[in-house]
């Protein structure tokens, strides 16, 4: 694991490009809501909620550290000069020796494995792949909350996985070929913590 860590103040992980094994473990062991896309035209993207209802992505190199409870994002040049001069703070790089400083906590790897596992399964794709989820959308009132099916589970459960948004912009295709994507953003309440969870896909702009 990418992970830099100073005992008791701030723990970071770098986005190598390792968004399955690496980033989505980190996230899901410290309660980050994140958003995920994997397709064909747009390729690999991850964006985390770093405040109340607003996603950042997490682009390859960037940091993500949460020092004393708040989360932010950092390029490597901002983080290394804030942080990488600290002789406090102990780094591990794959494949490179562990510089002596580091506090190596077996009990947090072993549960990122373990949700790792958690998170193969739930993407239901393979490591490189996330296939595309079939989407059943009923409404008889556009007042109302619409039912909303993703690969046939239901989301809109109040005590389970209320709906929070819900956005489809599709346009037939004249002369031009018309963005097509949707949105689809609920409350997972299911686990210890709730988290804010979704489903996206879209065509470029």
């Amino acid at each position: 694991m990418q992970y830099i860590k100073r005992v008791n103040t701030i723990e970071a992980i770098q986005n190598k490009g390792n968004i399955l094994t690496d980033v989505i473990p980190f996230l899901n062991e410290h309660g980050i809501s994140f958003e995920y896309i994997d397709s064909f035209i747009e390729g690999k993207r991850i964006s985390v909620m770093v405040s109340k209802g607003e996603y950042t992505t997490l682009n390859l190199d960037d940091y993500l550290v949460i020092n004393k409870g708040v989360i932010s994002i950092m390029n490597a040049k901002e983080f290394e000069s804030k942080y990488q001069e600290d002789d406090s703070v102990g780094r591990k790089n794959i494949n490179t020796e562990l510089s002596t400083n580091i506090t190596l906590d077996t009990t947090k790897a072993q549960r990122a494995f373990d949700l790792l596992g958690e998170t193969v399964e739930q993407i239901k794709g393979g490591e490189h792949t996330v296939k595309q989820p079939h989407v059943r959308i009923e409404f008889d009132d556009i007042r109302d909350v619409p039912n909303v099916w993703v690969d046939g589970e239901f989301i809109g459960e109040v005590d389970d996985k209320p709906l929070v948004s819900l956005k489809v912009d599709w346009n037939t295709d004249t002369l031009t070929i018309n963005h097509k994507g949707f949105d689809i953003n609920y409350y997972d309440l299911t686990g210890e913590s709730p988290m804010r969870r979704g489903f996206r896909e879209g065509t470029p702009r």
